[in-house]
């Protein structure tokens, strides 16, 4: 078999699994419709690149939970490429500009990875 096969068997499997969750995941103010895969934030769509939206995506639906940057990283590429681990800390930081002034925050923690919570 072709390796291109088997990550498009891959992907379809993850697909099934989530759509096996609620159509609608919210973290506070920071809503993602698994269906259309769309963000709003307070209402508005969130305007984010593939890569910020694949970073985003993992973190909101593992919201309260730490994500790896390993994790991250492979949400992000594909198998073939070898990509930097410093570009995953560009993608948080992107990310989070864009979630200022909202009480949706993703937290560092060191050596583990990062975590999507929201204040109280």
């Amino acid at each position: 078999f072709q390796i291109e096969e088997l990550e498009a068997r891959m992907r379809v499997q993850l697909r099934r699994a989530n759509d096996r969750t609620a159509p609608v995941v919210a973290c506070g103010d920071l809503v993602f419709d698994t269906n259309t895969r769309l963000f709003s934030l307070a209402g508005e769509t969130l305007g984010l690149t593939p890569r910020e939206h694949a970073v985003l995506e993992q973190l909101m639906v593992k919201a309260g939970r730490t994500v790896s940057k390993a994790a991250l990283s492979a949400a992000i590429y594909d198998f073939e490429t070898d990509a930097d681990p410093s570009a995953i800390e560009i993608y948080v930081h992107r990310v989070r500009k864009k979630l200022e002034g909202s009480r949706v925050q993703i937290a560092t923690l060191r050596g583990l990875g990062y975590l999507l919570r929201h204040e109280d």
